[in-house]
């Protein structure tokens, strides 16, 4: 990262399907958060029809305070900022598995979601004691993180079980708030002034967007190109990762590829990556909004160093040669292949198993 100054790196450390920090006050959470029965085999690429199981035990894998100490500092000496993600309302099913107490249902197993994709149990928004943990989950987050961000998710979050659930209903109506949509907002803006009275910003993916938080959250826009203007017009700071230019989770559509990947149908070529322009449609206002931009890949069909660096490499090198170019400077996509070329060859020789660029 630091050779191409890539210098925010976002870790994603909670999932339906993981629980990956260990908080000392909260030992429950990887005691039964960062263990599965089972994963999905290799190649399975998460669709709930096609999951099977490889019967194979998985964790305890988590990092301590101490594993996470040794990382910032080793980050810190290379100019990178550590930003950290722990999701709520949704993506939270590996957190219910400790907690299933603060789950919309009761009767929930102690075991973290074991194929891919999105879980409908979500944080039960109408728990008093649900929010009250989160705040003591954030607040040792921040006593181990030192960084102004903490990624607060949002993304993706079911409403069945709120609808079905009498204490979130029972909140919206206290609360006077039109919907289950309003009621994501309000958690957001909840945890938004909360992170901020710690002296925090709160980062939330662009689902936040439909229930109008507050104007202090940051979007994080992932999907559409049209997210992030829209939050940078509603004034919002803005960080971009349009899906379909910086998601190296998907295929890059080089021959004899021979690994797997989320969404096997999408593409995210080289040049694809390369056009990245993550001020597309904004005006001068609005541009003024954006923080950053980031590159992601997540890591459900990944499976060990040499799948992830063929995936990572050579995408992330356009990824930053657009990122740090001048919005107006002219893109030669030859010219970056040529050097490109030269690039990979020492990534090789440094024993990293860069794709090849076609």
């Amino acid at each position: 990262m630091a050779d191409y100054k890539l210098n925010v790196f976002h870790w994603h450390l909670t999932d339906d399907q993981g629980w990956r920090l260990d908080l000392r006050r909260f030992p429950e959470l990887v005691k039964y958060g960062s263990v599965r029965s089972e994963s999905a085999v290799h190649g399975c690429t998460g669709k709930p029809r096609d999951y099977r199981g490889n019967g194979q035990p998985y964790g305890p894998y988590f990092y301590t305070a101490a594993d996470v100490r040794e990382i910032l500092d080793y980050a810190k000496a290379r100019f990178v900022t550590v930003v950290p993600e722990i999701e709520i309302p949704g993506h939270v099913r590996a957190l219910l598995a400790a907690h299933p107490e603060f789950a919309c249902r009761e009767g929930l197993s102690r075991e973290p979601r074991t194929m891919n994709g999105v879980e409908d149990e979500v944080l039960c928004a109408g728990n008093d004691e649900a929010i009250r943990f989160m705040e003591q989950v954030y607040d040792e987050v921040c006593a181990i993180f030192p960084g102004t961000y903490v990624h607060i998710g949002g993304d993706e979050c079911p409403k069945r079980r709120w609808r079905e659930c009498l204490k979130c209903q029972a909140r919206i109506r206290s609360l006077g708030l039109r919907d289950e949509d309003a009621l994501q907002a309000w958690v957001t803006r909840h945890f938004t002034e909360y992170l901020s009275k710690k002296g925090r910003r709160a980062i939330g993916w662009d689902e936040v967007l439909a229930g109008d938080p507050g104007p202090e959250t940051v979007v994080h826009s992932w999907r559409k190109q049209k997210y992030a203007v829209a939050a940078a017009e509603k004034g919002h700071d803005v960080v971009v990762s349009a899906l379909m230019s910086t998601y190296f989770s998907v295929p890059q559509g080089v021959k004899d590829d021979p690994f797997t990947y989320m969404s096997p149908k999408r593409r995210c070529s080289l040049a694809m990556a390369y056009a990245f322009n993550p001020f597309e449609g904004m005006t001068d206002v609005a541009k003024g909004r954006v923080l950053g931009a980031e590159c992601c890949l997540w890591s459900e069909c990944v499976w060990n160093e040499y799948d992830l660096a063929f995936k990572l490499w050579p995408r992330a090198f356009a990824f930053a040669e657009a990122v740090w170019s001048a919005p107006a400077s002219p893109r030669d996509f030859a010219d970056f292949e040529r050097r490109a070329a030269i690039e990979r060859r020492r990534l090789i020789s440094r024993v990293v198993n860069c794709a090849p660029l076609r």
